[in-house]
């Protein structure tokens, strides 16, 4: 059985962890423990006993939000467990007034753009050369939550 909640302090080890283990370039633990302690932030867990086996960040501001960052723990993956994520972070976006959500993902990322686009997600712009490590363009994703 699966829960989610909002992410604390104890929580950043976990999270730190599962970001090494998921993006090719991680946040730093100072990266996260600032980014869920924002203003306008949502920042979730998804708990399985009492493993954090997945987390998502959201940033609000106005009547827009952008999700920074999502990911399951690979041996999770394919799941579920990030639709379940995403669908939470949707719900509190448009619970809290948020008429969009947007969100980059790697040109060259089929099975990300896959799941966002499952989601509702569509493409509205690209950016360049925006990541690194490696150099890859972003697709801009817009999901409408009116």
């Amino acid at each position: 059985m699966t829960r989610i909640e909002r992410m604390t302090d104890a929580h950043l080890e976990a999270v730190v962890a599962l970001e090494r283990a998921c993006f090719l370039v991680p946040w730093t633990r100072t990266q996260v423990a600032q980014s869920h302690l924002m203003a306008g932030a949502i920042a979730l867990v998804l708990m399985q006993s009492e493993e954090l086996i997945g987390y998502a960040l959201v940033q609000m501001s106005a009547d827009e939000a952008e999700l920074l960052r999502i990911a399951v723990a690979p041996m999770n993956s394919r799941k579920g467990y990030g639709s379940q994520l995403l669908r939470e972070c949707i719900a509190r976006a448009r619970s809290s007034g948020c008429n969009v959500l947007f969100l980059e993902v790697r040109a060259g990322d089929m099975g990300a753009q896959a799941f966002y686009a499952t989601a509702g997600f569509r493409r509205v712009s690209l950016r360049k050369r925006y990541f690194s490590n490696p150099v890859d363009d972003a697709h801009i994703l817009m999901l409408p939550l009116t």
